[in-house]
């Protein structure tokens, strides 16, 4: 990760003293001196909220690379993922339980891997790392963090068909902002609004990195019939 450079100011996450300034997405993601690494967004955040991030990094930074075709993804996986088992047991017991089809190339390394089903205790260290990622760009975009009393509600979407489609329809309704980080590998697409919202969405966010796209609204809803509409979809 190399040497954090010091921070002034409120941490991007919980809101306590920054310590240190962090890239949103953890340059692990990326091999050696690859040209993605000089292009990811960083924010303030306190040791702990980054100590925790990481821990969700950790297996997002293994699933996630396998599951992406990206050359700078196979890079990864052939080169950095076993040192990062090897060093994380407890990241190694969760993908014992994690069901992949792996195609294997003759000269012995990663060509394609296909995610078949991921466990309730994985899915919950990629929801939080999701959770990361969306207070962080937040944070980045806005130059301030999530409202206190509003809440993130995530939505995986399975397939680019189905994300183009829900795109299509925010986009109608409200104009995203769109901009691409990491050489185009991470993508954003954002709509904040500016006022206190305290009883609807106040942003939605749409993320698309290593071929997973996820979308989440921020929200300070108290009606209980929309909160169950939304509990109903939400990724969980």
């Amino acid at each position: 990760m190399g040497k954090r450079k010091k921070s002034q100011g409120e941490c991007a996450y919980c809101g306590g003293k920054a310590e240190a300034i962090e890239h949103v997405i953890a340059r692990q993601f990326y091999f050696g001196e690859a040209p993605q690494k000089h292009n990811i967004p960083r924010v303030p955040t306190c040791n702990n909220c980054n100590q925790q991030k990481q821990r969700s990094e950790d297996l997002a930074g293994v699933l996630l690379t396998l599951m992406s075709g990206e050359d700078t993804a196979l890079d990864v996986a052939n080169n950095r993922i076993s040192r990062t088992l090897n060093q994380n047991k407890k990241i190694l017991k969760l993908l014992e339980t994690v069901k992949m089809k792996i195609r294997i190339g003759d000269t012995g390394k990663f060509e394609k891997v296909g995610l078949l089903e991921i466990p309730q205790d994985s899915q919950d260290l990629l929801r939080e790392f999701y959770l990361y990622l969306v207070k962080g760009m937040y944070k980045f975009e806005t130059g301030t963090r999530v409202p206190q009393k509003h809440s993130i509600a995530l939505f995986y979407l399975t397939g680019n068909s189905y994300a183009k489609g829900l795109i299509d329809h925010v986009t109608s309704k409200i104009r995203l902002t769109v901009k691409e980080y990491a050489l185009g590998e991470f993508k954003v697409a954002y709509a904040v609004e500016k006022e206190d919202t305290p009883d609807k969405i106040s942003s939605v966010w749409f993320v698309e990195f290593r071929n997973t796209s996820i979308y989440a609204v921020t929200h300070g809803i108290e009606d209980e019939q929309v909160l169950m509409n939304i509990d109903k979809w939400r990724w969980k």
